[in-house]
């Protein structure tokens, strides 16, 4: 099993365009539900509602500037984005999907570099592209 390298990740949106991003994740959950009725001591659950949500954040270039809005930058966006692992040909790993983009957080210091994050939660399933080439 080969090893891939974090430095080969990368976020594309629908747009195209693929911005700074330096890191990212993605959380998936799974609700459950308590099905147990009176005079039960233990709890009985069943498989609930899925979600998943995560972050990405990076730095905010000129390029980057001018295409904030194209990538959904308003709280409440929608945009499709895919969560690549490694751009390495022989391995074609990805969380793909439609995006509601929840929250922005910018912030630049005088002795470092504009930075932007952002807060997510999927809107539809994702679909996982975790196929390898030999």
């Amino acid at each position: 099993m080969a090893v891939i390298a974090g430095y080969d990740g990368l976020v594309v949106f629908g747009s195209g365009y693929t911005t700074s991003i330096k890191a990212w994740t993605v959380n998936f959950s799974n609700g459950s539900l308590d099905t147990r009725a009176f005079a039960n001591t233990w709890m009985r659950k069943i498989v609930g509602l899925s979600e998943w949500s995560g972050t990405y954040s990076g730095l905010i270039d000129s390029t980057a500037m001018s295409a904030l809005g194209a990538i959904g930058w308003l709280e409440g966006a929608i945009t499709t984005a895919q969560f690549v692992f490694d751009t390495n040909t022989s391995i074609n790993g990805a969380i793909s999907g439609t995006i509601i983009i929840t929250g922005m957080d910018a912030s630049n210091a005088v002795d470092g570099v504009p930075e932007v994050s952002f807060t997510f939660r999927g809107s539809a399933p994702p679909v996982m592209l975790l196929s390898t080439s030999a």
